[in-house]
């Protein structure tokens, strides 16, 4: 999954919001955001102001030379957390408030 969001980034002529690329990957939402979190905090890939998603200057594949296997059961444990408190958030707010999602 990882490696078709980094494909769909290196195509698109302009930063790319979280929906866009779950629609462009074909994935669920939270699936994509849980892997969105991984590339941001591993420096894959930038989170701009906004909350769009683009590639720094070179972004590396798992596969390329260098790179990690990938992260340890706890690191994802804390990229779940993570993800799974801020999405509550948001959908809490979007249920009583209206809001619109990525």
């Amino acid at each position: 999954m990882r490696a078709a969001i980094i494909e769909v980034l290196r195509s698109a002529d302009h930063p790319l919001r979280q929906g866009e690329l779950a629609a462009a990957v074909a994935l669920p939402w939270r699936s994509v955001g849980y892997s969105l979190f991984q590339l941001v905090r591993s420096g894959t890939i930038n989170r701009l102001d906004g909350g769009t998603y683009t590639l720094p200057a070179r972004a590396y594949l798992a596969s390329e030379p260098g790179r990690s296997a990938g992260p340890s059961s706890a690191e994802l444990l804390l990229v779940v957390a993570a993800c799974e408190a801020k999405w509550r958030l948001e959908d809490w707010l979007h249920q009583t408030h209206g809001g619109r999602r990525g």
